[in-house]
């Protein structure tokens, strides 16, 4: 018995889908990090070397390639240290600073060719009279991420970005991020009299907003907005005098500005969305990575309202709300569009866009497909209610005109992506749900049967897989995972391999329609909000279960001691 689930424990590790990891650090990587305070002392990071100090201002000098976790004593009162980056590649954690650097000086200066991998934690507050708030020279990186809040403020230079120049490269994946600065430079991208250098924003919810004749977002007064692409996220940009909410200052070039997601919400120097060039220059306008034009469309909704928007298909990664503004805006290029905007536990809301070749977009609400024949879409987009060996769920989804489906798998099972198109445009997806089938080829059998007896075993829990399979596993409708499901699908293998031919099932037949039955493909009800399951390892049926697996685990088995003979050798 424990050879048998040792060698269990060896095939599922080795079938298990690996989970990807959430972006962050975790409390073990912590441990990794060598802690800097920054209210003992001035802190210095270079290619390979440290300068800074421990909790009771001891001198640290050793350099930790894992990175460094830099906080302060305590944050209800700022510090005037600094940190430096002068060069390499290195990762910092902040958590909890507070830094009001000195007259010329700026909390983080980052330069000498440095990438610093940057996540922030807990609240976080950069302040500057005549420096940046966190500077990025023109031959440096920043990446940003976080779960925290980071405020940085200039009253002169950009709030993130360059000092009296162009700012490097800057890459924003998370967060909540505050950037101003008060003149002449952008919150995020140039310092005065720069450009924005390069600028990405993947996610986060992000506030930026530029200084007198400077763009919330790009340059600085009189410069370019470099090179600006938005993803994701959720962007408020707001310009100063005579400069755009995205791209140039006053008298500066747009740059390139290209939007393929998010939220974002631009305010120029007229008052108005604006996303181009700053004033005395000639108009430009924003692109999409297919080098198409794209106009600002507004939904009269607020993040709160909604925690998911596509746009034809695609995610829009919109974080939060927008500070200051309400509604939500996308950028569409012209022609026809289709938008799915999902609120938590209920069902999305479906939108045809039409943007005529002046910019002007018409917005007009689609009604929602609806289940028949006993099948039904939940508001956590499963269709419910089908039975197996389906090669598609068109008899299972009411459409109204304009409306087609298409499945990723020529047989439809569990998990299946089921895509929803308008006119040809993908506008929302949904994922069937067929019980006794926890393999995804559509129909229940043995193998099945061998994946609840991992669920009984907790070899596989709602943590290491789908947890769209726990109810699927639910054979007899019972509301629970248990042993007499195991028996069904095993009972319901048997049988379907009596009526097989050559690979082809007749579903003509009496038996077929036996084999349906045996699982309860139900009326579509709600998910169960947990569902239970019980173990029993010592029955009949696991003995018999064993027997018929045995020939399949001595072929893994010999196939396992021929690959660890090979590595010893």
């Amino acid at each position: 018995m424990k050879l048998f689930r040792k060698v269990l424990s060896v095939l599922l590790c080795l079938c298990l889908i690996t989970i990807p990891l959430s972006v962050g650090i975790s409390a073990s990587d912590i441990t990794e990090l060598t802690f800097l305070y920054i209210d003992k002392g001035n802190i210095i990071i270079g290619d390979g070397y440290v300068s800074g100090y421990g909790a009771y201002g001891e001198t640290i000098d050793e350099y930790n390639p894992a990175g460094y976790c830099i906080t302060m004593t305590d944050s209800d009162v700022s510090t005037s240290n600094t940190i430096e980056v002068e060069g390499g590649e290195n990762y910092i954690l902040l958590k909890d600073v507070n830094i009001a650097p000195g007259y010329f000086y700026a909390g983080l200066m980052i330069y000498n060719e440095s990438t610093v991998d940057l996540f922030f934690t807990g609240e976080n507050t950069f302040k500057s009279e005549s420096g940046g708030g966190i500077e990025i020279y023109s031959d440096s990186t920043l990446i940003i991420g976080g779960d925290g809040t980071l405020s940085a403020q200039s009253n002169s230079q950009a709030g993130i970005g360059g000092n009296g120049g162009d700012a490097g490269t800057i890459i924003i994946n998370s967060g909540t991020i505050t950037a101003t600065s008060k003149s002449e430079s952008a919150g995020i991208g140039g310092g005065s009299s720069g450009s924005g250098g390069n600028i990405t924003i993947n996610g986060g919810n992000i506030y930026s907003k530029g200084g007198t004749y400077a763009a919330g977002i790009g340059g600085g007064n009189g410069s370019s907005g470099g090179n600006v692409t938005i993803n994701g996220g959720t962007v408020t940009a707001i310009g100063g005098a005579n400069a755009a909410g995205i791209g140039g200052g006053w008298y500066g070039a747009m740059g390139t500005v290209e939007i393929n997601g998010g939220s974002v919400y631009a305010v120029g120097a007229d008052g108005n969305q604006y996303i181009g060039a700053g004033q005395g220059k000639a108009a430009e306008y924003p692109v999409n990575s297919q080098n198409e034009r794209v106009y600002p469309v507004t939904f009269n909704l607020s993040a709160a309202q909604s925690d998911r928007m596509l746009v034809n298909g695609k995610e829009m990664n919109i974080c939060g709300s927008h500070r200051g503004a309400s509604g939500l805006y996308v950028y569409v290029s012209s022609g026809k569009s289709t938008a799915a905007v999902k609120t938590p536990d209920e069902f999305p809301s479906l939108f045809s866009i039409n943007v005529n070749e002046n910019g002007n977009a018409a917005v007009s609400k689609l009604n929602n497909p609806v289940g028949k024949n006993g099948a039904e879409i939940g508001s956590d987009d499963v269709l419910r209610g089908i039975t197996c060996a389906l090669t598609s769920v068109d008899d299972y989804i009411e459409m109204p005109d304009g409306y087609t489906l298409s499945c990723d798998n020529s047989i439809v099972g569990t998990g299946t992506l089921i895509t929803l198109s308008y006119n040809g445009k993908p506008v929302y997806y949904y994922r069937a749900l067929v019980y006794g089938d926890l393999n995804n080829d559509g129909m229940y059998d043995g193998e099945d049967s061998f994946i609840v007896l991992l669920m009984l075993w907790e070899m596989l829990n709602k943590d290491n897989t789908d947890p769209i399979l726990f109810e699927a596993a639910d054979a007899d409708n019972d509301g629970e995972v248990t042993q007499e499901d195991m028996e069904i699908l095993q009972r319901a293998g048997l049988l379907l391999s009596s009526i097989t031919h050559d690979g082809i099932v007749d579903t003509d037949s009496a038996q077929f329609s036996e084999y349906i039955s045996m699982v309860d493909c139900r009326s579509a009800q709600a998910p169960a909000a947990e569902v239970n399951y019980e173990t029993d390892e010592q029955t009949s049926v696991f003995l018999s279960f064993v027997k018929n697996l045995i020939i399949f685990i001595e072929n893994v088995v010999k196939i396992l001691i021929q690959v660890d003979s090979f590595w010893n050798i």
